[in-house]
């Protein structure tokens, strides 16, 4: 009975808080709520929350049309393809043709199975960083789906991963920003460690891949773990690893039992007793320190006051 009161007053607020406007901290703190309350990971008042209306969207690049990374923003939160790629393709336009743009178009193109377009980009940047395994994961993916053979490069420097997901979620903030979201509201949105690569990582580290691939997949799963900013980015590295290499198991199974109860302490005892400035706080942290490094953070911010508690 207690609980089905507390998800009646949960929703009641979540309604008030939605027709007053775009959703705020006190919207997403009773959304999370409900979440706890209801054991789901996704309700559809966070579905209805975390949606970006194109219009609004629309309207905001037209009044700064030459924005790059406004235009890159507008290029990650749009869902319909063509607009995706028109942002892109003005992002590209506006910011003169550099490696962070023509990377997240090139990974979205290849979500959409624009492959030409994706391989294209791909290896434009992959002349452009050298050193950077990203582009060079998401070839090998593509090409898989074509059913075409991977040729490895004469001279292979992978020392990195980075798929711009920082500087792609910083614009993000920056198009939200401007739409009109509160500073937590636009970082609650726009902060996103997802990323089409993620998902070709994953599909990589379950199927076999040729003798010609595995240096990639493994250079790429190493460094993907190497203080990446995003937890998720270790993780999907560490899946993609121990799929060409059985030599680091069981290091690898004990960090991700640390991470596991690392985001479960933060889920349950630490972010509902954060304020509304603490959480924007936090989220910079993740983009300027690490995601772990953020967590820590707010985790000691919360918990040095016991009156919260």
């Amino acid at each position: 009975m207690r609980k089905a009161i507390v998800c009646f007053a949960v929703g009641c607020v979540t309604a008030t808080a939605f027709a007053e406007g775009l959703p705020g901290f006190q919207t997403f703190r009773a959304i999370d709520r409900e979440r706890r309350v209801t054991h789901q990971l996704l309700t559809p008042a966070l579905v209805a929350a975390m949606r970006v209306d194109p219009a609004l969207l629309k309207s905001t690049v037209e009044k700064q049309p030459d924005d790059a990374r406004l235009l890159l923003g507008a290029a990650e939160l749009a869902t319909e393809w063509a607009a995706k790629r028109e942002y892109y393709e003005a992002a590209l336009r506006a910011a003169g043709t550099n490696a962070v743009v023509a990377l997240r178009y090139a990974l979205a193109a290849a979500s959409r199975r624009e492959f030409e377009t994706a391989l294209t980009w791909l290896r434009f940047c992959e002349t452009q960083d050298k050193q950077n395994t990203a582009a060079w994961l998401a070839e090998v993916w593509v090409l898989g789906q074509q059913e075409k053979a991977f040729k490895m490069p004469a001279v292979f420097a992978a020392a990195k991963f980075d798929d711009y997901s920082v500087d792609a979620t910083r614009a993000r903030v920056v198009a939200l920003d401007k739409m009109g979201y509160s500073a937590y509201a636009a970082r609650r949105i726009g902060v996103s460690a997802d990323s089409p690569v993620m998902m070709m990582a994953r599909d990589l580290g379950r199927a076999p891949v040729s003798k010609e691939a595995e240096p990639v997949l493994k250079a790429a799963g190493t460094a993907m773990q190497k203080a990446p900013t995003f937890l998720l980015t270790e993780l999907v590295g560490q899946s993609l690893e121990s799929a060409v290499s059985q030599s680091r198991m069981t290091q690898m199974e004990q960090r991700r039992d640390d991470v596991k109860e690392l985001v479960a302490a933060m889920e349950q005892g630490v972010v509902e007793y954060a304020t509304e400035s603490e959480m924007v706080q936090y989220y910079d942290k993740m983009l300027s320190d690490g995601e772990e490094a953020a967590m820590k953070w707010l985790s000691h911010a919360v918990n040095r006051q016991p009156s919260k508690q």
